[in-house]
């Protein structure tokens, strides 16, 4: 009798790790396919370039930012950090790049983000009045 009840108990476990395994499986699935790792990405590395002005994240939202008041824009801002995020707005005609809107320190924002070997990474801001 105790051999009859160790099985049902591994089969309990094996059920169990499965359906676990299977949820794990389905939310990276749908991060992914959602989209949900381009927001991510752009929101890390934009907070990260805002909350920390190096010479290198200078150096970066110069490189990134489309013309000279986004720029002095972005290096004075004193919360710097991406609110009101927009879903994926547009591609440009290059499944590459993915357009996102947002807002930093209240005021509208244009975001580009490309993928460049297999990671998402910003490559356009435009700061609007």
């Amino acid at each position: 009798m105790l051999k009859g009840s160790k099985n049902s108990n591994y089969k309990k476990i094996e059920i169990i790790v499965s359906m676990f395994v299977l949820v794990i499986i389905l939310g990276l699935f749908l991060f992914f396919y959602m989209g949900y790792n381009v927001q991510y990405d752009l929101k890390n590395q934009i907070n990260s370039y805002l909350s920390s002005k190096t010479d290198n994240n200078l150096k970066i939202l110069r490189r990134v930012s489309v013309n000279n008041e986004t720029y002095k824009f972005l290096k004075d801002s004193v919360r710097g950090e991406v609110q009101d995020l927009s879903d994926f707005e547009g591609d440009f005609g290059n499944t590459n790049d993915e357009y996102f809107v947002c807002s930093i320190d209240g005021k509208k924002a244009g975001i580009i983000m490309t993928k460049i070997n297999g990671y998402w990474r910003v490559t356009s801001i435009q700061v609007y009045n």
